[in-house]
Formats: C-alpha cells, sequence, structure tokens
C-alpha cells in the first residue's frame, strides 16, 4: 500500500461519525483510498471527507467520491477540492437543502448593495494563554459550534503554543466574542474557525468586528488566503462572510451533527491583496 501523510480537518470526527482528512500525498492509489474507507467503517463512520489537490480529482472520483467544495489555488496554482464518499445512504440526503439555498441566495444578492461600514477594531485583541479560561466557557455557551473540543481550556492553552491564535472582544471584563485562527505555513493560509458571540451581545457587530481585526492583522503577514466554515443555516455568519468579499465555494453535505442534528457547513474563502 502507498504510504500517505494526512491531517485531520475536525479533532472531534467521532462526534460527527465523520473521518475528514487533508492528504498531502502528490498522487494517490486505490489501495491507499480502500484503506481510509477501511478505517472509517472500523469507527463506523458514515462519511469520508478527503482535501486534495485538484490533480487527485480523478482518483476519487472512479472511487466513488463527489467534490463538493473547493478552495481556488490554495496549493500554489492548485485548487484544493473537498471530496465526499457516503458509507450510509441516509447521510446523502440533505433535509433543508432549500432553506440552504435560499439563505445563501439571501445573503449573497445583498451584499451586492451592501456599503462597506468601518468597524472600530480597537476592541478586540489577541488572546494570551490566560484567556483560555474565558475563551473556553464563551464556547462552551455556544450551539452554533461543531468543533466543541474548544471547551476544554487545556487544549487552547496548547494550541496557543502552536499553530493557533484567537482573537478575542472583552466586555465587563468577560470575553464576550471570540474566533480561533489556524496558520499553515506550508500553503501560506489561515482557517478561521469556531467564531463565537455571546448571546447577549449578538447583532452589535462583534462578527464584523473579529473578522476586520484578522484581516488587518493577516494584511501584514505571508499569509495569501484566508478560508473559513460555517454552519449552512446560520444567516448572521454567512452574511458577515459575503460582506467581507469572501467567496462562497461549495456546500459540505451533512458534514457534522449538532444537537443531535446533521447540518451541511458552507466553504469561503478570499484571497489576501497586499497592496504593500
Amino acid at each position: 500500500m502507498q504510504t500517505y501523510e494526512a491531517t485531520p480537518l475536525l479533532p472531534n470526527d467521532k462526534q460527527h461519525k465523520l473521518l475528514a482528512m487533508e492528504i498531502q500525498t502528490q498522487h494517490l492509489c486505490d489501495n491507499t483510498l480502500h484503506h481510509i474507507e477501511n478505517t472509517a467503517n472500523q469507527n463506523h463512520n458514515t462519511k469520508v471527507l478527503l482535501q486534495v489537490k485538484e490533480s487527485n480529482s480523478l482518483a476519487l472520483m472512479s472511487n466513488g467520491y463527489q467534490i463538493e467544495a473547493t478552495i481556488p489555488k490554495l496549493y500554489s496554482n492548485e485548487d484544493a477540492i473537498f471530496a465526499a464518499k457516503y458509507l450510509d445512504n441516509k447521510r446523502k440526503v440533505e433535509k433543508n437543502s432549500d432553506l440552504y439555498d435560499e439563505i445563501l441566495e439571501h445573503v449573497i444578492s445583498n451584499t451586492d448593495n451592501f456599503e462597506t461600514t468601518k468597524h472600530n477594531t480597537s476592541m478586540a485583541r489577541l488572546a494570551n494563554r490566560s484567556d483560555a479560561r474565558g475563551i473556553a466557557k464563551l464556547f462552551a455557551n455556544d450551539d452554533t459550534l461543531y468543533s466543541h473540543w474548544q471547551e476544554d481550556e487545556p487544549k487552547i492553552k496548547a494550541s496557543m503554543q502552536g499553530e493557533h491564535e484567537y482573537v478575542v472582544i472583552d466586555y465587563l471584563d468577560n470575553i464576550v466574542a471570540a474566533v480561533n485562527i489556524k496558520h499553515d505555513a506550508n500553503t501560506k493560509s489561515c482557517f478561521l474557525q469556531d467564531l463565537s458571540v455571546a448571546s447577549f451581545v449578538q447583532n452589535q457587530g462583534m462578527a464584523t468586528t473579529l473578522i476586520d481585526f484578522v484581516l488587518h492583522r493577516l494584511l501584514r503577514t505571508e499569509v495569501e488566503t484566508i478560508h473559513c466554515q460555517c454552519i449552512a443555516d446560520d444567516y448572521a455568519m454567512n452574511k458577515v462572510l459575503a460582506r467581507h468579499e469572501f467567496n462562497f465555494g461549495g456546500r459540505l453535505t451533512n458534514q457534522v451533527i449538532v444537537q443531535d442534528q446533521l447540518h451541511s457547513v458552507n466553504m469561503w474563502s478570499k484571497k489576501l491583496s497586499k497592496d504593500r
């Protein structure tokens, strides 16, 4: 069997009955894909999602995978593709597809007439290790997040020493909004995940402020691409990304399980323009 290097895309696949990996191998062979599928079956997963270079798409499709989303030019001149294989036909059935389509159409069509408003990014700041407990508390109370390992304070602290950083907003000595940024030096990209706003300060531009701060910060780095996934029926978050000129890259069908319900996830990405 071909050896391959893989990185988990979600830290809690068991919760979602999902095997999700980025495969760095240049050329995928059938034996490797069979091994991945066997591993998924052994773990009682009902979906496999692989992030690979576009050049591997033919091998995936000939093995029963279907392309669900893309990130343009993530790998230098090659697109990243997200290809899925369903090991249980029931997981293919997207019950809320009409709602997802309606929300997406609405947020994109309304972006055309949107005038960008500058928010006060001084409200936001880069978090440090002493903030881990406050971040964990915020995440634990947010049902819209789908990587709930972040409720764990020690894991948040540990991630800060690696490739993750967090941006937060404080109110009355409490962290009321936060986003987790995962850096990938190999692709000069960042993955925005776990953007959370406390319920009592929602609809006050907190998410927009976080994204503004992150974009402003990343423009001063070597990062070239920023991408994000959000639950397809989260109207507010999809709207924020569309208004920040993120491009819709597809929908990951029934990707995650939140409160015992399957939810699809929208893929958004943005190339950073650096006039420096």
